[in-house]
């Protein structure tokens, strides 16, 4: 699916987005449906790394393995 085919809905506020994406061929009202049905669940996302409690952080960092000996190119 293309983002062509998305289409971003905004669970939280104009000032704080919380934004998802769904299919833009759904409908509209029933696009408003699964809005309002996320917007009732939204607290069980993770919006932010902070929030994903009992996750050891290094499940989230991304790290490159570079060799002891490498030298840094410009």
């Amino acid at each position: 699916m293309t983002t062509k085919e998305l289409v971003e809905l905004n669970l939280g506020t104009q000032m704080e987005h919380q934004d998802v994406l769904v299919s833009a061929i759904l409908p509209t009202a029933f696009q408003l449906q699964v809005k309002n049905l996320l917007i009732d669940y939204k607290y069980v996302f993770a919006w932010s790394y902070k929030e994903l409690k009992g996750i050891p952080k290094e499940t989230c960092e991304h790290k490159i393995q570079l060799m002891a000996d490498a030298q840094s190119i410009k």
